[in-house]
């Protein structure tokens, strides 16, 4: 029995003997009866207080996707029961179906080379290119590198992030355009190609070792 209801129980018993003692003219028990009533009532409004504080932690614990989807996280049943979970932990995955949902590819890109693409959006601008900051992209399904699919860039992340293999890396968000691929799948891998422009053959070849001498010898 939970604590409203022994609330309940007490209230309704205490009344029923208060209304007992004044029938029968018996003021000093009617007098601490209606004591003991008032203390019950004081321990009501604690108990519903409470509950609705409790009420509000469990509401706090039900997470609402912005977007109607389907879940695509695997397994989520076995990854999340009896485990416990942090605030801003990410838990799970929706993807958005149909609609005007749409796409797009995170590649990770080396740190030293954003320098490249960063310069190309500069040329872009100077060449006064129709949205210079949306430099082209060529891409292909890590499980079907048969076909090639286009893409323009539409972000670059204002900060670099530890790579699992070491080094820096920084996120870019590509919007697919053309052909829709085939794939809809969140974390399906791609291999990426980003357009800098063109440069001189010994650049191409040689550009690694010229930016680490750079780097080393501040040239």
């Amino acid at each position: 029995m939970s604590e409203q209801e022994n609330n309940r129980e007490l209230l309704s018993t205490l009344r029923a003997q208060n209304d007992r003692a004044v029938e029968s003219g018996n003021d000093q028990d009617a007098i601490e009866l209606t004591g003991r009533i008032r203390e019950a009532e004081i321990q009501k409004k604690g108990l519903t207080k409470r509950l609705e504080i409790l009420q509000k932690q469990k509401d706090e614990l039900t997470v609402t996707a912005t977007k109607d989807g389907v879940v695509a996280t695997f397994q989520v049943e076995q990854k999340l029961i009896n485990r416990p979970v942090n605030r801003g932990e990410k838990l799970l995955e929706v993807m958005e179906v149909g609609g005007e949902s749409k796409w797009r590819l995170e590649l990770k890109v080396e740190e030293h080379r954003v320098g490249h693409i960063l310069r190309h959006q500069e040329e872009r601008s100077r060449l006064n290119v129709a949205n210079p900051s949306a430099v082209p992209v060529e891409f292909v399904l890590a499980t079907a590198s048969e076909k090639t699919y286009t893409g323009q860039l539409s972000r670059i992340s204002t900060r670099a992030d530890a790579s699992d293999a070491g080094g820096s890396v920084v996120e870019l968000h590509v919007e697919p355009t053309g052909e829709v691929f085939p794939e809809h799948r969140i974390g399906a891998q791609v291999n990426a190609r980003v357009h800098c422009g063109q440069r001189s053959l010994f650049y191409v070849l040689f550009g690694d070792v010229v930016e680490f001498v750079r780097k080393r010898f501040w040239l």
